[in-house]
């Protein structure tokens, strides 16, 4: 019952597992990180991530189900004014390929510019999926001005929208956090009317993706049953205006 409803975003147990074990489960979600025998490990902590790198967490959503998930995302260069380069967090199918990125140290182009496989993440006020992107101006842009901020992704039945506020003020209070509004509309299984690129797996898995200059430390602050508050439709995202970046 009570995974039910601390983490309704969660699949039900797979196996012999059992209530109590998906529970425990998602309350001690953290980072996973590679080990040099090729098995992964939860992190400690915070995470540094190198540019392009692509980290998750330990634990799966469905996308049709119910899930707040927050992080802070600090520059490690501090300098003022800010100058760091964003980077980027949302979610990132449950496939082989997929799992591929969270094993590599180091990556060629980052997983948003894969048209091979399908994530959704926010750059600033822009969201980004299979090498296509579109802006969220409900979202007020902050250019290059990235340095310490808190972003969440949230799923509500489908629904995927991205929140933002700065760090140190009451998760609780919803006039903290702005947002891009719902950005993707995903139902399962996918109808005729859904583009290929744009579709996910039934679980999909939050990420953070490390800025150009890679200097970006980034630390989970937990799992949440609902967003501060109900998005309204970004209509630039669902109207499927999005722009092809080309080859990566």
């Amino acid at each position: 019952y009570r995974l039910s409803i601390d983490f309704p975003g969660a699949p039900p147990p797979f196996g012999d597992q059992t209530p109590k074990q998906r529970y425990i489960e998602y309350a001690t979600a953290a980072f996973v990180l590679p080990t040099k025998k090729g098995s992964m490990k939860k992190a400690s902590g915070l995470v540094k991530l190198k540019e392009k790198q692509c980290r998750g967490l330990s634990t799966l959503l469905r996308i049709d189900g119910d899930a707040f998930v927050i992080w802070r995302l600090t520059a490690n260069d501090r300098r003022r004014p800010p100058s760091g380069c964003w980077p980027l967090v949302g979610l990132v199918e449950d496939s082989e390929l997929g799992h591929s990125y969270l094993v590599a140290d180091r990556v060629n182009y980052d997983i948003s510019e894969d048209e091979r496989i399908w994530s959704l993440s926010l750059l600033d006020n822009w969201v980004w999926c299979r090498n296509h992107y579109v802006r969220a101006p409900q979202l007020v842009a902050r250019g290059k001005d990235f340095d310490d901020v808190e972003i969440g992704v949230a799923i509500q039945h489908g629904d995927v929208s991205f929140f933002r506020r700065d760090p140190g003020t009451d998760m609780r209070e919803a006039s903290n956090w702005n947002t891009t509004g719902v950005v993707g509309r995903y139902a399962l299984p996918a109808g005729p009317g859904l583009d290929a690129w744009h579709g996910p797996t039934p679980l999909v898995r939050p990420v953070v993706i490390g800025s150009e200059d890679g200097k970006v430390q980034a630390t989970f602050l937990g799992m949440y049953a609902n967003a501060p508050f109900t998005p309204p439709p970004c209509t630039e995202a669902l109207s499927g205006s999005w722009t092809y970046a080309g080859s990566p």
